[in-house]
């Protein structure tokens, strides 16, 4: 899979499930750093917790019309782990032929989650750290820019008294989630007035 990314011109990736082929990773370039951010477990695990409930709308309608997020199932369960993805009727309410709203996150939910996704990042860490001990570094950003840099050996002394950068705050993922319901919850009048502007658009042309 990773030589096929490679081949088709992708040089980078980021997020979940992509973070699961670290391992895998280090092993095809065995030149590259590899850097494992880390915090407290129980900040983690709410945090992860609270993105996909807010973020959770690309597995409803509209949006799952655009990207099946059932393949992050069998790609979790390649490295050991049960990952299920939200599904109408079970875990979806379905107020509108085109619009969904999540009831339960069956991979976070159930008794015994958390404790199951706390045990598979630590897993993962330590399976890199123990493979890779001369290039692996577990890094906490609240240790600011100077391990960071020292790791990568970047002089920067400007950069160390710096503020390490805060992005992707919980206020600014509602605001894309609010954003995103309410172009989904109106997706029939969208889609009638881009309809009415092509047309148009269309009639001035040939007129």
């Amino acid at each position: 899979l990773l030589a096929e990314m490679e081949a088709a011109g992708y040089t980078a990736t980021l997020d979940f499930p992509m973070n699961l082929f670290g391992h895998s990773l280090a092993a095809l370039r065995p030149d590259a750093k590899i850097l494992f951010t880390t915090r407290n477990l129980d900040a983690w695990f709410a945090s992860w917790y609270a993105v996909n409930d807010v973020l959770g709308i690309f597995v409803l309608r509209p949006w799952s019309w655009l990207v099946d997020f059932k393949f992050t199932e069998p790609i979790c369960q390649a490295f050991g782990f049960d990952m299920i993805v939200a599904r109408y009727p079970d875990h979806v309410r379905r107020p509108l032929p085109w619009f969904e709203r999540l009831k339960t996150l069956p991979s976070l939910d159930p008794p015994g989650s958390k404790e199951r996704w706390i045990a598979f990042y630590e897993r993962t860490r330590d399976a890199l750290e123990r493979d890779y001990p001369d290039r692996f570094l577990a890094f906490d950003v609240k240790a600011g820019w100077a391990p960071l840099l020292d790791f990568l050996g970047v002089d920067d002394v400007a950069r160390v008294a710096s503020p390490f950068p805060r992005v992707n705050d919980m206020n600014s993922l509602r605001a894309v989630r609010a954003t995103m319901d309410v172009i989904g919850l109106g997706l029939p009048l969208w889609v009638g007035l881009f309809a009415y502007v092509a047309a148009r658009l269309l009639k001035a042309l040939l007129f």
